[in-house]
Protein backbone atom coordinates (compact mmCIF):
# COMPACT_ATOMS: atom_id res chain seq x y z
CA UNK A 1 0.00 0.00 0.00
CA UNK A 2 1.35 3.42 -0.98
CA UNK A 3 0.47 6.55 0.97
CA UNK A 4 1.16 10.03 -0.37
CA UNK A 5 1.05 13.14 1.73
CA UNK A 6 0.86 16.61 0.27
CA UNK A 7 2.04 19.39 2.51
CA UNK A 8 1.09 22.93 1.62
CA UNK A 9 2.83 25.69 3.53
CA UNK A 10 0.62 28.48 4.76
CA UNK A 11 1.73 31.78 3.28
CA UNK A 12 0.24 35.04 4.35
CA UNK A 13 -0.28 37.24 1.33
CA UNK A 14 0.05 41.04 1.55
CA UNK A 15 -0.89 42.20 5.02
CA UNK A 16 -0.50 45.97 5.23
CA UNK A 17 1.19 49.05 3.86
CA UNK A 18 3.04 51.33 6.26
CA UNK A 19 2.56 54.95 5.27
CA UNK A 20 5.09 57.76 5.58
CA UNK A 21 4.65 61.46 4.85
CA UNK A 22 4.23 62.55 1.23
CA UNK A 23 7.51 64.48 1.29
CA UNK A 24 9.48 61.48 2.64
CA UNK A 25 11.19 58.70 0.72
CA UNK A 26 11.85 55.31 2.27
CA UNK A 27 15.59 54.57 2.09
CA UNK A 28 15.94 51.48 4.31
CA UNK A 29 14.14 49.16 6.68
CA UNK A 30 15.31 47.01 9.58
CA UNK A 31 13.89 45.15 12.55
CA UNK A 32 14.97 46.13 16.04
CA UNK A 33 13.64 44.23 19.06
CA UNK A 34 10.48 43.16 17.27
CA UNK A 35 9.72 46.61 15.85
CA UNK A 36 9.68 47.62 12.19
CA UNK A 37 12.02 50.58 11.69
CA UNK A 38 11.94 52.66 8.51
CA UNK A 39 14.65 55.15 7.51
CA UNK A 40 12.98 58.14 5.84
CA UNK A 41 14.77 60.73 3.72
CA UNK A 42 13.16 64.16 3.59
CA UNK A 43 14.50 66.66 1.09
CA UNK A 44 12.37 69.68 1.95
CA UNK A 45 10.22 70.35 4.98
CA UNK A 46 11.36 68.40 8.04
CA UNK A 47 14.40 66.50 9.29
CA UNK A 48 15.22 62.98 8.17
CA UNK A 49 13.74 60.44 10.55
CA UNK A 50 13.51 56.84 11.64
CA UNK A 51 9.88 55.82 11.96
CA UNK A 52 9.29 52.95 14.40
CA UNK A 53 6.16 50.84 13.89
CA UNK A 54 4.60 48.10 16.02
CA UNK A 55 5.06 44.69 14.46
CA UNK A 56 1.43 43.65 14.60
CA UNK A 57 -1.70 44.64 12.79
CA UNK A 58 -2.64 47.53 12.47
CA UNK A 59 1.13 48.40 12.49
CA UNK A 60 0.76 51.70 14.30
CA UNK A 61 3.54 54.27 14.44
CA UNK A 62 5.03 54.13 17.93
CA UNK A 63 7.77 56.71 17.55
CA UNK A 64 9.45 59.10 15.14
CA UNK A 65 13.17 59.68 15.83
CA UNK A 66 14.37 62.83 14.07
CA UNK A 67 17.95 62.75 12.82
CA UNK A 68 18.45 66.31 11.60
CA UNK A 69 22.27 66.27 11.64
CA UNK A 70 22.44 63.33 9.25
CA UNK A 71 22.95 64.87 5.81
CA UNK A 72 22.26 61.99 3.42
CA UNK A 73 20.92 58.83 5.09
CA UNK A 74 21.05 56.03 2.53
CA UNK A 75 21.06 52.79 4.52
CA UNK A 76 20.49 51.53 8.03
CA UNK A 77 21.27 48.48 10.15
CA UNK A 78 20.43 47.70 13.76
CA UNK A 79 21.80 45.90 16.79
CA UNK A 80 19.40 44.23 19.21
CA UNK A 81 22.20 43.78 21.73
CA UNK A 82 23.16 47.48 21.70
CA UNK A 83 19.55 48.61 21.10
CA UNK A 84 20.65 51.07 18.44
CA UNK A 85 20.68 51.90 14.74
CA UNK A 86 23.65 52.51 12.46
CA UNK A 87 22.97 54.93 9.59
CA UNK A 88 25.30 55.30 6.60
CA UNK A 89 25.83 58.93 5.52
CA UNK A 90 28.11 59.20 2.45
CA UNK A 91 27.80 62.99 2.24
CA UNK A 92 29.32 63.36 5.71
CA UNK A 93 31.60 60.32 5.11
CA UNK A 94 30.51 58.57 8.28
CA UNK A 95 28.26 56.08 10.03
CA UNK A 96 25.99 57.47 12.74
CA UNK A 97 25.05 55.49 15.87
CA UNK A 98 21.52 56.26 17.07
CA UNK A 99 20.21 55.02 20.42
CA UNK A 100 16.70 53.56 20.14
CA UNK A 101 15.38 54.63 23.55
CA UNK A 102 16.79 58.15 23.83
CA UNK A 103 17.19 59.10 20.18
CA UNK A 104 20.68 60.40 20.99
CA UNK A 105 23.10 60.08 18.10
CA UNK A 106 26.69 60.80 17.21
CA UNK A 107 29.20 60.18 14.44
CA UNK A 108 30.32 56.68 15.23
CA UNK A 109 32.69 55.85 12.40
CA UNK A 110 34.49 58.23 10.03
CA UNK A 111 35.02 56.64 6.63
CA UNK A 112 38.16 57.42 4.65
CA UNK A 113 37.42 58.65 1.13
CA UNK A 114 40.40 56.73 -0.22
CA UNK A 115 38.87 53.38 0.79
CA UNK A 116 35.98 53.69 -1.62
CA UNK A 117 35.94 54.04 -5.40
CA UNK A 118 32.35 55.20 -5.14
CA UNK A 119 30.70 55.68 -1.79
CA UNK A 120 29.15 52.54 -0.42
CA UNK A 121 25.41 52.38 -0.77
CA UNK A 122 24.79 49.76 1.86
CA UNK A 123 25.89 48.48 5.22
CA UNK A 124 25.09 45.46 7.30
CA UNK A 125 25.33 44.70 11.00
CA UNK A 126 26.35 41.26 12.28
CA UNK A 127 23.71 39.27 14.16
CA UNK A 128 25.44 39.92 17.50
CA UNK A 129 25.71 43.65 16.72
CA UNK A 130 29.49 43.63 17.16
CA UNK A 131 30.55 44.23 13.54
CA UNK A 132 29.64 46.68 10.80
CA UNK A 133 30.13 45.38 7.27
CA UNK A 134 30.50 47.86 4.42
CA UNK A 135 31.08 46.58 0.87
CA UNK A 136 33.46 48.41 -1.45
CA UNK A 137 34.10 47.83 -5.12
CA UNK A 138 36.68 45.09 -4.53
CA UNK A 139 36.47 44.20 -0.85
CA UNK A 140 34.38 44.08 2.27
CA UNK A 141 35.36 46.50 5.03
CA UNK A 142 34.67 45.05 8.50
CA UNK A 143 34.64 47.24 11.59
CA UNK A 144 34.45 45.80 15.11
CA UNK A 145 32.64 47.55 17.93
CA UNK A 146 34.80 48.59 20.86
CA UNK A 147 32.49 48.78 23.87
CA UNK A 148 34.69 50.75 26.27
CA UNK A 149 34.29 54.00 24.34
CA UNK A 150 31.53 53.06 21.88
CA UNK A 151 33.59 53.36 18.72
CA UNK A 152 34.57 51.07 15.87
CA UNK A 153 37.95 49.82 14.71
CA UNK A 154 38.72 48.33 11.33
CA UNK A 155 39.25 44.59 11.59
CA UNK A 156 42.67 43.32 10.49
CA UNK A 157 42.91 42.34 6.83
CA UNK A 158 43.00 38.66 6.00
CA UNK A 159 44.43 36.91 2.97
CA UNK A 160 41.49 35.81 0.81
CA UNK A 161 43.40 33.63 -1.66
Amino acid sequence: MLVFAVVCPIVDIFTASLAVNKDERVKAVTMLRQEICVLCFNRYSSPHAIRVFQNRNPYQLSEKIEISLVKDPIDMGSSNEENCFFVLDPEDKCVWRIARQTGDYHKFLHLQFTHFFRWPLTLSVSSDGQELLIPTLRSLEIYRLVRSDQRALKAPATDRR
